[in-house]
């Protein structure tokens, strides 16, 4: 005999089932990781966005700290500072093992900002911390309609925040976790001070045993990032890379006319490479590659120049070292799953050498799911929680 079920029971199952599947179906998706803004609603008009993410890239460009800023609808019932967290570990903002990344997410419609730090920030990022700076500078820009100032301000306040955690003088911490940024809660200096002949001293003492603190500079040494934004080198910078610039354009002239080699090709393109590298160096400390248009068109020079001096080299008869053309084909094209074949042929008009030579093509592949923005390369950094929010 067939044992029936109760129809509670069934009734039961029923809701169960459809409550699990309406879960999968309306589950809300991963917002796309776009570093350092993803404005998913387009609240941001372009002025601000163009702001915010200034603000971002110079946090980047000086302390390598990768800030995002998230902008959604609705979090659709999910905790918010859950959420933040998610999103957080799932962009992996900050460096690896420096875990310098930092998260600002706006649900609109929910009325609520968050802060989620990552573990470099979280002792100073605290719960109280982060809703009182965003109850004092961005709650009233959003409850009088200002929502894109209240995005920008978030962002500036933060980033200042970090900033200034970055640059504080640290002494001894025994409450930081490892990768935490060792906040000092209280001033560090102690002044004595006595009678009118008497001079006052300040006393520091920096513990340097623990892996992760910041290293801190005494007072009146200059810093050396300082100096690297001197005017008289930048200017040096400028006569460097126009140098450098007219040396290659004097080599390939010189081949190219005259059939003669000022040294072998491979010896100066690896000196041309090992000299562009330290000015790369410099003039990423030293230009203002965001605001300053000339700095921009004299590193573009550089780079612009390395490439066409690639492509000259590529062009050196062996035999004269003068010109000579280069044609590539292809004779059979790339697939998904099979490489592919090309032909080069070189000829050269001046001593009649030629040469025809094949050369695999590989195979194609398919681009990754994920697009972010090219503004900031991090990655690689998470959270432990922390940080905090606000409502309005």
């Amino acid at each position: 005999m067939k044992k029936q079920i109760s129809r509670p029971v069934f009734c039961a199952f029923v809701l169960l089932l459809l409550t699990a599947v309406s879960n999968i179906c309306f589950a809300r998706e991963m917002p796309i990781r776009r570093v350092p803004l993803n404005d998913e609603i387009g609240l941001l008009d372009q002025q601000t966005a163009t702001e915010v993410k200034r603000i971002s890239q110079l946090l980047y460009r000086d302390l390598k700290s990768e800030m995002a800023v998230l902008i959604i609808r609705s979090t659709e019932g999910k905790n918010a500072s859950d959420y933040a967290l998610e999103i957080f570990n799932n962009w992996t903002l900050g460096q690896t093992g420096v875990d310098n990344g930092m998260l600002i997410m706006f649900a609109i419609d929910d009325h609520r900002v968050e802060i989620k730090p990552g573990i470099r920030y979280k002792g100073k990022f605290t719960d109280s911390f982060c809703t009182s700076l965003l109850t004092r500078h961005v709650v009233p820009e959003m409850k009088a309609n200002r929502p894109a100032q209240g995005v920008l301000v978030a962002a500036r306040e933060v980033a200042a925040e970090i900033r200034r955690c970055e640059g504080v003088d640290i002494g001894t911490s025994n409450n930081t976790s490892p990768g935490e940024a060792p906040i000092s809660g209280s001033n560090s200096s102690t002044n004595v001070s006595g009678s009118s002949g008497s001079s006052s001293s300040n006393s520091v003492t920096s513990s340097s045993g623990s892996s992760n603190s910041y290293s801190s500079s005494s007072s009146g040494r200059s810093n050396p990032k300082n100096l690297l934004k001197h005017p008289a080198l930048r200017i040096a910078l400028f006569i460097v890379i126009g140098l450098w610039v007219a040396g290659g354009v004097f080599y390939f002239i010189r081949a190219f006319n005259h059939g003669q080699l000022i040294m072998s090709p491979w010896i100066f393109i690896i000196l041309m490479f090992l000299s562009g590298i330290i000015i790369a160096m410099l003039v990423s400390q030293a230009f203002n590659m965001t605001d300053s248009p000339l700095d921009q068109v004299f590193a573009g020079t550089g780079g612009a120049s390395f490439l066409g001096f690639m492509w000259c080299f590529s062009h050196i008869c062996p035999r004269c070292n003068k010109y000579m053309m280069v044609h590539n084909r292809t004779l059979h094209s790339p697939t998904y799953y099979s490489s592919g074949l090309g032909e080069k042929t070189v000829h050269c008009e001046n001593c009649g050498y030629h040469n025809v030579s094949t050369y695999t093509i590989a195979r194609r592949t398919r681009s990754s799911s994920s697009s972010s923005s090219s503004s900031s390369s991090g990655g690689g950094g998470r959270s432990s929680g922390g940080g905090g929010g606000a409502s309005w």
